[in-house]
C-alpha cells in the first residue's frame, strides 16, 4: 500500500538522518473484498495547509450577471479535486511513522465515490425516522426550456466510449456513471443488467454490448432539473433505489402562489438571482445553479443562531408527547409495579397484583429515556389506550391490520378486544367492509424484490381498460421500480393482447397468466387491488380528490404489517421500522 502511494508520488519515504516533526497517528483499515486503506489524522493540519496558487473565484454578481456560457454541464459540476496538493511548507506537518519507516505525504487524498452511498443512507434514515415515503409524481415533464444537460462537445465523447472488455473496467465506469444518479430517473434500470456481469471472470465485451449502449444513450439524453412554472403546489422527490444504484429527481408543484423559502445570511440574493441564468464552473456556482430552477423566496436571517426545522416539525410532529406518556406512567398501577420489580426484585405478591398481559414479561422489561419497553415494544398505560386506538384507526384500516401494527410496536392490556370493538363500531368501515375472506393462492417466495410482480386492474366507475393505457402504466412502473423477471396477471384482454405481450417481450419481462375464471389464483395481486378499492372508498368519503385519496390509500396499505412482521415498504426498501 505504501509502495503504491510512493509510485504515484502521493507519499515520500523519509531518508535516514532526516529530522522529522509532527508525527501523526496511523490506522490500517481492512475492507472485505477490497484493498486495505491507510487512514491517519494530521494534528491541527488545517491550520497549516496552504493551497497552491490558483485563480480567484468570481463573486456572486459575476457568476450570475457576467456569464456568456448558456449550457450547464454535469461533467463540470461533478469534476472536483480528488486530492489536495500540499506546498513544501505544509508537508512537514503530514508525516506518519510505520514499521517500514517514516513517510511524508505530498498530497492529502480524499474520495468522492462515497457520496451516492451517503445520500442513499440518508434517505433510508428519513424513511425510518419520519415513517414517510417520497411521493412519486404521475408525470415527469420533459418539454422544458432550461435544464441541466450535457453540451454536445462533451456528450459526443461519452457516446464514443467503447464497450468494456474486462470486469475491472466495467466496475470503474459504473462507479463514474453513479455520479449522475441524481440527474437520471431511470439509472437503476439501466445499470441493473450490467451489474449481473461484475462477477464474471471471462471477457464480457460481447455480453454487455447492447446494455452498455443503452446506458450511454440513457445518460446523455437525461434531463437533470425540471423547470418550475407557476401553478405548482408541492415538492415531490421521485426516488428509484436498488442494491446497485440510486437515482432521484426533485419536482415542485405550486398552488395559490406557494413558494419555497430559502434562508441565508447573504443579503440581496433575491434581486441578484432574478436577473439572468447562471453558468457552472466551480462548486459555488454548482450550488447556485441548483437553486435557480426553483421559484424561491429568500429570507435573510442569522443561520448560526436559527435552526431551520419548521417544515419537518409541522409535517412529522408526534401525536402524543413523551412528557404526556411519562406523566401517565406515574399514575398507572401496572407500570409502578414494574418499576418496583426493577428496584426491589420479584415476588409472588407482585405477580398477583400485576395485569396478566405484563405478567409473563415482567422480568424482561427495560427502561430507556424514561419509557418502558418489553422486547422492543413500548408499554402503553391504560389512561392513553383510547387515544392510541383513535390513532390506530385514523386511516380506517381493518381490525387485523391494526392488530399487526399494535403487536409489532406496542404492548397494552386488552389489545385484541379494544381493536375489534373500535373496528366494529366504525360506520365507515362497516359500510365498506369486504366480503368473507378467501384463501389466498400462495406463490413461491421471491428471492429478490424484482423477481416477480403481480398486477391487476382496479376498475372504478368504468367498464374498459385499454391496452395502450396499460402499457403506459407498465412503463411508469418499470421506470420507478425496475423491470421484473416475471409478471403475473389474469388473462383479461388488456393483459393478453398482442401489443401488451410484445412490449413485455421487448423488455425481457416474462408474462404468466393466472387460472381462467379463478381470480384468486393471482395471489396477493388480486387481493391487493381489492384492498386498494376498499381503502380508496374510505379516503374519498373524507371529501378528498381522487388522486389525493389514491395516494393516501396506497400509503396506508403499503404500511400494513404483512410478511415476517414487516410492511411492504420495509421489505421493498430494505429497512426496519422501529417504535
Amino acid at each position: 500500500m505504501l509502495e503504491k502511494d510512493e509510485k504515484k508520488d502521493w507519499k515520500r519515504k523519509v531518508k535516514p538522518g532526516e529530522v522529522v516533526e509532527n508525527i501523526n497517528q496511523c490506522v490500517i483499515v481492512r475492507r472485505e473484498g477490497k484493498s486495505s486503506r491507510l487512514c491517519y489524522s494530521c494534528v491541527h493540519v488545517n491550520k497549516f495547509i496552504k493551497l497552491v496558487d490558483m485563480l480567484a473565484l468570481p463573486n456572486i454578481k459575476q457568476i450570475l450577471l457576467e456569464s456568456e456560457i448558456q449550457t450547464l454541464s454535469i461533467w463540470d459540476i461533478n469534476a472536483a479535486f480528488n486530492r489536495l496538493i500540499l506546498s513544501d511548507e505544509c508537508k512537514k506537518y503530514c508525516c506518519i511513522n510505520t514499521l517500514y519507516g517514516v513517510y511524508q505525504s505530498n498530497v492529502l487524498v480524499f474520495g468522492l465515490n462515497c457520496a451516492p452511498a451517503n445520500t442513499r443512507c440518508n434517505i433510508y434514515e428519513r424513511f425510518v425516522e419520519y415513517r414517510a415515503v417520497e411521493n412519486s409524481s404521475r408525470e415527469i415533464e420533459t418539454n422544458v426550456k432550461h435544464a441541466l444537460s450535457l453540451p454536445k462537445w462533451k456528450m459526443d465523447p461519452m457516446l464514443e466510449i467503447k464497450t468494456l472488455k474486462t470486469v475491472k473496467n466495467l466496475k470503474s465506469i459504473l462507479a463514474k456513471f453513479q455520479y449522475y444518479a441524481q440527474f437520471i430517473p431511470s439509472l437503476t434500470t439501466l445499470v441493473d443488467d450490467l451489474h449481473l456481469f461484475t462477477t464474471r471472470k471471462s471477457v464480457i465485451e460481447d455480453l454487455i454490448k447492447k446494455n452498455f449502449e443503452k446506458l450511454k444513450i440513457g445518460i446523455t439524453k437525461s434531463i437533470a432539473l425540471q423547470v418550475i412554472r407557476p401553478g405548482r403546489r408541492e415538492i415531490n422527490k421521485v426516488v428509484d433505489a436498488s442494491n446497485n444504484a440510486m437515482a432521484y429527481l426533485v419536482q415542485c408543484e405550486y398552488e395559490n402562489a406557494f413558494r419555497v423559502t430559502c434562508c441565508s445570511k447573504q443579503k440581496e440574493l433575491q434581486s441578484v438571482l432574478d436577473e439572468a441564468p447562471i453558468v457552472v464552473r466551480n462548486t459555488t456556482q454548482c450550488i447556485l445553479s441548483k437553486i435557480i430552477p426553483y421559484d424561491l423566496t429568500f429570507r435573510t436571517i442569522d443561520t448560526d443562531k436559527n435552526i431551520i426545522s419548521e417544515m419537518v416539525g409541522a409535517n412529522y410532529g408526534n401525536y402524543h408527547s413523551l412528557d404526556e406518556l411519562v406523566r401517565a406512567y406515574v399514575s398507572d398501577k401496572d407500570i409502578q409495579i414494574l418499576m418496583d420489580i426493577k428496584e426491589n426484585g420479584w415476588s409472588e405478591l407482585k405477580q398477583k397484583k400485576i395485569d396478566p398481559v405484563f405478567r409473563d414479561h415482567a422480568k424482561m422489561f427495560v427502561v430507556g429515556k424514561e419509557l418502558v419497553f418489553v422486547k422492543g415494544k413500548i408499554v402503553i398505560p391504560k389512561s392513553l389506550t383510547d387515544k392510541v386506538m383513535k390513532q390506530f384507526h385514523e386511516n380506517h384500516q381493518s381490525a387485523n391490520a391494526m392488530l399487526k401494527i399494535a403487536r409489532k410496536f406496542f404492548l397494552f392490556s386488552e389489545m385484541y378486544s379494544m381493536i375489534k370493538n373500535k373496528y366494529d363500531s366504525c360506520s365507515l368501515c362497516i359500510a365498506n367492509r369486504r366480503n368473507k375472506r378467501l384463501a389466498v393462492h400462495f406463490w413461491p417466495t421471491s428471492e429478490y424484490s424484482r423477481e416477480r410482480y403481480h398486477v391487476d386492474v382496479g376498475e372504478l366507475d368504468r367498464k374498459k381498460f385499454l391496452g395502450n393505457e396499460l402499457i403506459n402504466k407498465y412503463t411508469e412502473l418499470f421506470n420507478y421500480y425496475g423491470k421484473p423477471l416475471i409478471l403475473v396477471s389474469d388473462n383479461a384482454l388488456a393483459f393478453a393482447s398482442e401489443q401488451t405481450l410484445s412490449f413485455l417481450e421487448a423488455h425481457k419481462a416474462h408474462a404468466v397468466f393466472s387460472i381462467s375464471n379463478i381470480s384468486i389464483s393471482n395471489g396477493y395481486g388480486e387481493r391487493c387491488i381489492g384492498l386498494v378499492k376498499s381503502q380508496l372508498k374510505k379516503e374519498l368519503s373524507k371529501s378528498k380528490t381522487f388522486d389525493t385519496a389514491l395516494q393516501g390509500a396506497q400509503l396506508t396499505l403499503n404500511s400494513r404489517i404483512t410478511l415476517n412482521n414487516k410492511s411492504a415498504m420495509e421489505l421493498f426498501y430494505g429497512y426496519n421500522e422501529k417504535v
